[in-house]
């Protein structure tokens, strides 16, 4: 009789806040079959509560919470694959409960179908959730609006004009370089920012309103050298958008965590810009990956991956540092979500890694104090 082991890998997804707390999202991979979990910092301990996964459907790829302004998350928006390379997207909502929290049966998003997505962003504002996918059958980018308590599609499918880097599509520089970034402008829209051709960062503004319907508006382009993976945000106060990004050049072993501001105007509907040269945040060289990047207080917070360890820092909206680099041991660590609260990063990862970590061999949360001690 021959004998068969599954093999099991972990996935780190995402990170976001709810009722004042961290929360993660991972998946557990046993062959071709998935679980979804969120994980939840409670009483000082680490509690995973699974997602239903529907009937029929066996492999999650893709997962992200929908994130308010604040970063808090309100539902899990995830993708199953069926059969060939066609996903089905679904949608569950995050509750409290005597637990902490509970999780809603999930619903199928009938309305996004024969994609193949290989990236995904959602964000909740003023009632309604936008969603945006990279899909690798048309290679291209897409925006949808649903109501974030019917899920009724209120606009639709759009295919966003512009030609995509074609690291996406290719499975190894996707998990070096390929980013999706959306976030809140904590009114009627968000900022989409997607990796064009030219391997620079296009930046769109999504505005959604019952009567003029979805509209996307090309803002600017980052064009830096050699930008990699990005994260950012937009500061409504400060009235600048902040990008961070990770070089990625082959030919070089220095791969710098910058930082740039964006000044965005509003008068009416015109929007302009003012771009500041990209600044370096880390403190030593080295071969970083997939930063993120947060609000704190009076200022910014970014984390990224190293060979051994994870790296945080804080800085303002000059790029000026405003914190020591605060290290934190791991073997290998692959896509980090970061999370902050009251002068604490909490972290989920992928430990045990294989280049260029797509998965690990477990999966791990922790606490971490930003005065590096």
């Amino acid at each position: 009789m021959s004998s068969y082991a599954l093999r099991t890998f972990y996935k780190s997804h995402d990170a976001s806040l709810f009722n004042g707390e961290s929360i993660f999202l991972y998946g557990k991979d046993v062959d071709f079959n998935s679980n979804l979990y969120v994980s939840k910092f409670d009483n000082g301990g680490w509690n995973s509560k699974p997602l239903t996964m529907p009937d029929g459907h066996l492999h999650s790829s893709v997962s992200v919470f929908s994130k308010d302004y604040s970063g808090t998350a309100s539902h899990v928006i995830f993708t199953s694959r069926v059969k060939g390379d066609n996903d089905i997207v679904f949608i569950t909502k995050i509750e409290s409960n005597e637990q902490g929290i509970s999780l809603s049966d999930a619903k199928s998003l009938d309305f996004i179908s024969g994609m193949s997505i290989v990236k995904a962003s959602a964000t909740l504002t003023s009632g309604v959730i936008f969603i945006s996918l990279v899909d690798k059958n048309t290679k291209g980018a897409y925006t949808v609006v649903l109501d974030s308590e019917t899920y009724e599609q209120l606009s639709p499918v759009t295919l966003i004009g512009e030609t995509l880097s074609p690291r996406y599509f290719d499975e190894m520089l996707d998990q070096m370089t390929g980013t999706i970034s959306q976030f809140s402008d904590d009114n009627r829209g968000c900022f989409l920012q997607l990796s064009n051709q030219s391997e620079n960062i296009s930046v769109f503004k999504l505005v959604f309103d019952a009567i003029g319907g979805l509209s996307c508006t090309k803002l600017f382009v980052i064009t830096e050298s050699d930008i990699g993976a990005f994260s950012g945000l937009y500061d409504k106060d400060k009235g600048v958008l902040i990008t961070c990004y990770c070089q990625f050049n082959s030919r070089s072993d220095n791969w710098s965590v910058n930082g740039v501001v964006n000044k965005v105007f509003s008068r009416t509907n015109f929007e302009q810009y003012v771009t500041y040269a990209a600044m370096p945040l880390n403190s030593s060289p080295g071969i970083y990956y997939r930063p993120q990047v947060v609000m704190v207080e009076n200022g910014y917070a970014v984390s990224w991956e190293g060979v051994d360890r994870l790296h945080f820092k804080q800085f303002n909206e000059k790029i000026n540092v405003t914190s020591p680099e605060v290290y934190y041991q791991a073997n290998k660590p692959g896509n980090h979500c970061m999370a902050y609260i009251d002068g604490k990063y909490f972290v989920g990862y992928q430990n045990d890694c294989s280049e260029p970590r797509f998965v690990g061999l477990e999966y791990k949360n922790d606490e971490i104090k930003s005065i590096d001690d």
